[in-house]
C-alpha cells in the first residue's frame, strides 16, 4: 500500500509541478505579450508625436514663406510707387523749368 501511495503521490506531485510550470509559462507568455503590445503602443505614440511635430514644422515653414512673399511683394510695390513718384516729380520739375525758360525767352523778346 505504501508503494501505491508513493507512486500516486509522485504522479500527483509531478502533475502539479507540470501544471504549475504551464501556469508560469502562460503567465510569462502573457507578460511578454503585454510588454510587446506596450512597446508597439509606445512606438506608435512616438511616431504620431514625431509626425505631428513634422507637420507643425512644415506648416510653420509654409506660413513663414508666405509671410516673406507678402513682405517682398510689399517692398517691391513700395519701390515701384517711389520710382513712379520720383518720375512724376521730375516731370513736374522739367515742365516748370521749361515754362520758366519759355517765360524768360518771352520776356527777353519783349525787351
Amino acid at each position: 500500500m505504501s508503494l501505491f501511495k508513493n507512486k500516486w503521490f509522485s504522479k500527483l506531485t509531478g502533475k502539479d509541478k507540470q501544471e504549475q510550470a504551464e501556469r508560469e509559462q502562460a503567465e510569462k507568455d502573457t507578460a511578454e505579450l503585454a510588454e510587446r503590445e506596450q512597446a508597439e503602443k509606445d512606438a506608435a505614440e512616438l511616431a504620431a508625436k514625431e509626425q505631428a511635430e513634422k507637420d507643425a514644422a512644415e506648416l510653420a515653414a509654409k506660413e513663414q514663406a508666405e509671410k516673406d512673399a507678402v513682405e517682398l511683394a510689399a517692398k517691391e510695390q513700395a519701390e515701384k510707387d517711389a520710382a513712379e513718384l520720383a518720375a512724376k516729380e521730375q516731370a513736374e520739375k522739367d515742365a516748370a523749368e521749361l515754362a520758366a525758360k519759355e517765360q524768360a525767352e518771352k520776356d527777353a523778346a519783349e525787351l
